[in-house]
């Protein structure tokens, strides 16, 4: 099944974290949840999902540590420009050195049926809450890939037998 291969969001809508743009890369250099409750709204990740295909799953990846106690992070995605949310899926980081953790996959549409129209820098938004009260995350990494079916027929091969 094609996919867009991960991709990092290039503009942080928002800076409820500190330091929100260091999730642009996976480098050792983090962004860091204040409390709880704190949001952190992602976009412009240019997926390049092709015209009139069929979407099966997304997935995101978060590279991180907690910074002491166990830290709860959820995600929800938006097709909307941040206007409506999908429900929250939820990971605990339990490491001290960065783990990659993954929210949704392949076949997991997130709750809802997705146009590949709603994955445009305009359109797509990722969103990430801190749950714990005190318990803090550093985030190095976040990434997104796309899984889909391009809706193109298979190229079918012509022999000729002379």
């Amino acid at each position: 099944m094609p996919d867009t291969g991960f991709k990092f969001p290039t503009v942080s809508v928002n800076t409820y974290w500190g330091l929100p743009d260091n999730v642009f890369a996976s480098n050792d250099v983090d962004a860091s949840t204040v409390g709880t409750g704190d949001r952190q709204r992602y976009s412009t990740f240019a997926f390049g999902v092709p015209g009139s295909s069929t979407i099966n799953g997304i997935e995101v990846a978060v590279e991180g540590q907690k910074t002491t106690l166990n830290a709860t992070l959820t995600a929800s995605l938006s097709w909307d420009a941040g206007s409506t949310w999908t429900s929250t899926k939820s990971v605990v980081f339990t490491a001290a050195a960065d783990e990659t953790l993954t929210f949704g996959g392949a076949a997991d549409l997130w709750g809802r049926t997705w146009a590949d129209t709603e994955f445009s820098d305009t359109n797509f938004r990722a969103r990430f809450i801190q749950g714990d009260g005190g318990r803090l995350i550093d985030v190095d990494a976040i990434q997104i890939k796309v899984y889909y079916d391009s809706g193109a027929a298979p190229a079918h091969k012509v022999y000729v037998i002379a």
